[in-house]
């Protein structure tokens, strides 16, 4: 029995990657972008997710935990929640109903990350055909679709690739302006479920974008309204959830995060307690930094930190507050980025983690500065007619 089971996974893995690069190629095709480029993006994703569920297999891993507790959960709906249980809920079928093993469930969150992938290639590819932005001679959106750390974040079961590809789809949707209300309402509940902190940050933005643009209708004054009841809800039924007590919520985090990181020897551990607001923001963005680099791994981040770097320096030099103040998508993903930073930041004390939640707002981030960009050189070009 277990032997036909090895066998009806292999057969099930083999054909979700064909079926896969099959359909990436006509995706490719039909939206006109490189199948060359698609087809290494997928092809390198899925290579790195075989390694990385062969190396998580039997591990202390978070991917691994997942799978373990589901396979020993008594029912599907006993692991329905948010965060971490909603993941274990996710994947509960594929365990229990289709008999899918550790490595199935990795490749089937390894083909999300590709989605989210080839939508971000769509995305920068679609607004970067005025003026191409690159970054010592190289393409940026190969550097960017290409990053070691950007795969290695997405190629294990877990939260991570969930999070990316809904974002993708969601901002696919602002750009293309084909999205329903419904439809836009269950990716947000979804990025919820997942990462519930998320949807705080999202109700924030949109509140504070729809109040600095003003309140100049009567269906305006209903959404605003609506959506703060309904978040103001949401957030306290996450806190609740959490058994969070708001009030003293984060001074007891920054307390147990200093006492544990200082109790470490090893790792890429840092006391919150002893850095200043704008030294946890700029540890949350560029550290490590070839300086406090420790070991290869570290150093290849590093060079990726430069890179994030030269992407702000970047954004500063085509930013334009006229197009800014113009845009909604823009305000709202700058101030969702702004808030999940300074937040996030607050409460930093892992490199690593740092660098893992980085690549949730990496997409949205260069979004902007590839909108900006491309306005700026229509515009140039328009006064450039006119002459």
């Amino acid at each position: 029995m277990e032997t036909l089971n090895i066998i009806y996974n292999l057969l099930f893995q083999g054909f979700l990657i064909i079926f896969v690069l099959a359909l990436s190629y006509q995706y490719s095709k039909k939206k006109k972008l490189s199948v060359l480029i698609v087809f290494l993006i997928s092809s390198l994703h899925y290579l790195l997710t075989i390694f990385s569920s062969i190396l998580t297999k039997g591990e202390r891993s978070d991917a691994n935990n997942y799978f373990i507790y589901t396979l020993e959960a008594n029912s599907w709906f006993s692991e329905f929640g948010l965060s971490t249980t909603f993941v274990r809920f996710l994947i509960y079928p594929f365990i229990h109903f289709l008999k899918f093993n550790y490595f199935s469930i990795s490749l089937i969150f390894g083909t999300f990350a590709i989605v989210g992938f080839v939508l971000l290639y769509q995305i920068l590819n679609k607004i970067n055909n005025s003026k191409k932005i690159r970054y010592f001679g190289f393409s940026i959106i190969l550097i960017i679709l290409f990053l070691p750390s950007f795969h290695i974040w997405m190629s294990s079961l877990g939260k991570d690739s969930l999070v990316f590809m809904l974002t993708m789809i969601l901002l696919n949707g602002h750009v293309n302006k084909k999205f329903s209300i419904f439809n836009y309402v269950i990716l947000i509940l979804l990025l919820t479920f997942i990462r519930p902190y998320i949807g705080v940050y999202l109700f924030l933005s949109y509140i504070l974008v729809y109040l600095s643009q003003g309140v100049t209708s009567p269906k305006r004054l209903i959404f605003v309204v609506v959506f703060s009841v309904l978040g103001l809800v949401l957030s306290f039924q996450i806190f609740d959830y959490l058994n969070m007590d708001i009030s003293s919520f984060f001074s007891k985090k920054l307390e147990w995060y200093s006492k544990y990181s200082n109790s470490r020897e090893t790792g890429s551990f840092i006391d919150p307690l002893e850095m200043n607001t704008l030294e946890k923001v700029t540890t949350y963005l560029f550290r490590p930094l070839f300086y406090d680099a420790k070991g290869i791994g570290q150093i290849i981040v590093s060079f990726e930190n430069l890179f994030f770097l030269f992407l702000l320096l970047k954004f500063i030099l085509v930013f334009n507050y006229k197009i800014f103040k113009k845009s909604f998508d823009l305000k709202l993903i700058l101030c969702y980025c702004t808030i999940f930073v300074l937040i996030n930041s607050f409460m930093i004390y892992n490199i690593g983690l740092v660098n893992r939640q980085k690549y949730m707002l990496l997409p949205l981030f260069l979004y902007t500065i590839f909108y900006f960009n491309n306005q700026k050189y229509i515009k140039g070009n328009s006064a450039n007619l006119i002459e």
